[in-house]
């Protein structure tokens, strides 16, 4: 909680300094050069409130700037503990844990907090399987107010109910924005959503796997993620499957038969029993 508050008030101060704490992307530019202005214009104010009534009633400024000040404050620091309740949702064990209930969005709609309380409350229910409940938590819902990364994890629940309501082709073309979250359960579930999307569309496929790269995705890794980053790569004909150990074939072999691809699937089982003859041969 204190590193949380801590963060919060560098932002803040970065803020009161630059303007604006939001990335380069094309939205926060907007938000940077409006933040600015907003920020001097107050700053003036302030200034113009200090020099006509400081002099005749200095408590009585200095109270009225202290409390514009510390308003400000109070918004980036209850952010900073929203976005870290948000990735705590994302990557907590479930088990034995209470789900969070509505009561988890208490900040003004006009907050910037507001959207990422209402983010956390979706991420809560759509783990737990509630599609429903975790599309109600992101109506009338302000993507704006967040930054890059919540809103890949925006991007990657709206894709996972949407693929829970089998609105497929929706949910592939969403997942594509959500990935990755940084929170491995999810990133999982949604790499899996771009798979299905991009597998029978080389030039996606290709981009998708480019796109993993520059995240950090490893085909070498252990675990779901890196089963579907390998099947990526023998569809374009980019890892031999002879370079798989034999398990590691066959599930993909049972993969690419999930997926309508029967030539894949072939290749790696006839892969695997070429392997399995050259070991009988040499035993």
């Amino acid at each position: 909680m204190v590193g949380a508050g801590l963060r919060g008030l560098l932002r803040f101060i970065v803020w009161f300094l630059v303007g604006s704490h939001t990335p380069d992307d094309r939205v926060g530019m907007r938000r940077r050069v409006s933040g600015f202005v907003v920020m001097r214009l107050g700053l003036v104010f302030v200034i113009c409130l200090a020099a006509y009534s400081g002099a005749a009633n200095p408590a009585l400024t200095g109270f009225m700037v202290c409390v514009v000040v510390l308003v400000a404050m109070y918004g980036f620091v209850a952010r900073s503990y929203a976005r870290d309740r948000l990735f705590v949702a994302a990557t907590r064990e479930l088990d034995g844990t209470t789900p969070l209930d509505a009561g988890v969005v208490s900040a003004p709609s006009f907050m910037s907090t507001h959207a990422l309380q209402r983010l956390t409350l979706a991420v809560d229910r759509m783990r737990r399987g509630d599609a429903h409940g975790a599309r109600a938590a992101l109506t009338e819902f302000d993507d704006q107010a967040l930054e890059p990364d919540e809103r890949r994890m925006l991007m990657a629940i709206r894709a996972l109910a949407a693929s829970c309501l089998q609105d497929h082709m929706h949910a592939g073309m969403l997942a594509i924005s959500g990935f990755p979250t940084g929170a491995r359960e999810i990133d999982e579930r949604v790499g899996r959503l771009c798979l299905e999307s991009a597998f029978h569309d080389g030039t996606r496929l290709h981009a998708m796997l480019e796109a993993w790269r520059l995240a950090g995705v490893d085909a070498g890794d252990a675990g779901p993620l890196a089963e579907v980053h390998r099947l990526a790569l023998l569809k374009l004909n980019r890892l031999d499957p002879a370079a798989l150990p034999p398990a590691q074939r066959k599930a993909a072999a049972q993969y690419a038969r999930a997926l309508g691809d029967p030539e894949l699937e072939k290749t790696l089982l006839e892969s695997s029993e070429s392997s399995a003859e050259a070991s009988t041969r040499y035993r």
